[in-house]
């Protein structure tokens, strides 16, 4: 991508039919740091280029293709391990009063 850019600078202000440029895609791909550089340097407008039918801007983009790759969070519990009883899954003040 380096190499392109070095090449055709111009080549980051082309879109392709739906509105998006190299840095939609490139934050898509989860590109480097020095790759979304180079694309902001040379087209800085491209930040607030919207995109697609959503019009979407290059964070946007990052965050919806990120969202995708965060991990579930694991159980607390072991999967072998009854679930709680009612009093143990009661928050603790009404533990303190069980009665009430």
């Amino acid at each position: 991508m380096l190499q392109l850019l070095r090449a055709w600078p111009g080549a980051c202000a082309q879109h392709d039919p739906d509105g998006c440029l190299p840095l939609h895609f490139a934050v898509q791909s989860f590109a480097s740091r020095s790759v979304l550089r180079a694309l902001l340097n040379a087209h800085p407008a491209a930040i607030k280029a919207a995109c697609g039918y959503d019009d979407l801007l290059p964070l946007h983009v990052a965050l919806e293709h990120q969202a995708t790759a965060i991990p579930r969070p694991r159980p607390c519990r072991p999967p072998d391990l009854p679930p709680p009883t009612r009093l143990q899954a009661a928050p603790r003040h009404a533990r303190a009063h069980p009665g009430a």
